[in-house]
């Protein structure tokens, strides 16, 4: 006597398997989404945490600027490129903000009259990051 699974049973198991897989990949792709956003603007937020501290330290300007085609946040004081993260390709996230950068005077306050507001989407997922003119940050 042999024991083993007919095929009708391995297709029957096979069946259910693709189906509760189907089931499973779209909440699980939107809450892949959602970490990706939610990463890239916590990097985005620690840049800015960066040139806020530069600009103390140093005690010299320190601009963050927000490249949208490359997907990039670039850190700058006095001519030197503190920090570059590429967020974009990194994260597979669209960036987009509302000005393309935003500067720290000595004294750790934003330099300049805007607030910025800096989105990173991924298919149905976005997240937002604020900067204010005095250059508070939140999300």
């Amino acid at each position: 006597m042999r024991r083993g699974f007919t095929m009708i049973e391995l297709s029957v198991v096979m069946a259910i398997s693709g189906l509760v897989v189907a089931l499973a990949l779209p909440p699980l792709a939107r809450a892949l989404d959602g970490l990706s956003t939610h990463g890239a603007i916590e990097e985005t937020e620690a840049a800015c945490v960066l040139a806020r501290h530069t600009a103390l330290e140093r005690a010299t300007f320190a601009t963050v600027t927000f490249d949208t085609v490359a997907g990039a946040v670039t850190v700058t004081a006095a001519g030197d490129t503190v920090a570059r993260r590429t967020v974009g390709p990194r994260y597979g996230i669209a960036l987009d903000a509302s000005r393309l950068a935003i500067t720290y005077a000595p004294n750790g306050l934003g330099y300049g009259a805007a607030n910025v507001r800096v989105i990173a989407a991924r298919g149905r997922a976005a997240d937002t990051l604020y900067i204010s003119r005095l250059g508070r940050v939140r999300h």
